[in-house]
C-alpha cells in the first residue's frame, strides 16, 4: 500500500543531499495519467485531481498533488515502502517543488495535513500555513 509522505515520514525522510548510493532503481517523475491514479488507487474513483508520479523502475511508487474535494483544494502525498530509500533523493524533491504548480494554480484555498513535526515544516517551507493543529492552508 501506499503512505502519505508529509504525514508520516521520519525526519530523515524528505530532507538531504538526494543521495541515493546503494539504492539501485530508476527513480523519476512525470505529470499523473489517469492510469497512474488508477494504478496507485488499485481501480478506485478518486476526486478531481492534478497531481506528479513518482516512478520506481518505470511503476508508480508515489504521488503528490492536488485533489478537489467539495470545492476545496486538499494537498496530498502518498508512496510505497518500495520507494522509502530514494525519499531523500533530488528527483524526489523536484517531483514536490513541481507539486506547487497545482497549488498556486487553484482557483482558491489549498489545505493539507501533516502528522508530525518533519511534515509540518516541510509545509512551511513549502509557503503553507499552520492554521490549527496538523492542519497547514495555502491561501491564494
Amino acid at each position: 500500500g501506499f503512505k502519505n509522505m508529509l504525514a508520516g515520514s521520519s525526519p530523515e525522510t524528505l530532507h538531504g543531499t538526494g543521495d541515493s548510493r546503494g539504492n539501485h532503481g530508476l527513480v523519476a517523475w512525470r505529470y499523473a495519467t489517469v492510469e497512474d491514479v488508477l494504478f496507485v488507487y488499485d481501480g478506485a474513483v478518486k476526486p478531481t485531481l492534478r497531481a506528479i508520479v513518482v516512478t520506481l523502475d518505470g511503476e508508480p511508487a508515489g504521488i503528490i498533488g492536488v485533489s478537489r474535494e467539495g470545492g476545496i483544494g486538499k494537498y496530498f502525498s502518498e508512496y510505497r515502502d518500495e520507494l522509502k530509500p530514494y525519499l531523500r533523493s533530488i528527483t524526489v524533491m523536484r517531483a514536490i517543488k513541481a507539486s506547487m504548480k497545482f497549488v498556486t494554480d487553484y482557483p482558491g484555498p489549498v489545505y493539507a495535513m501533516a502528522g508530525h513535526e518533519e511534515g509540518a515544516r516541510i509545509l512551511t517551507r513549502l509557503g503553507f500555513t499552520q492554521v490549527n493543529g496538523e492542519t497547514f492552508a495555502w491561501l491564494n
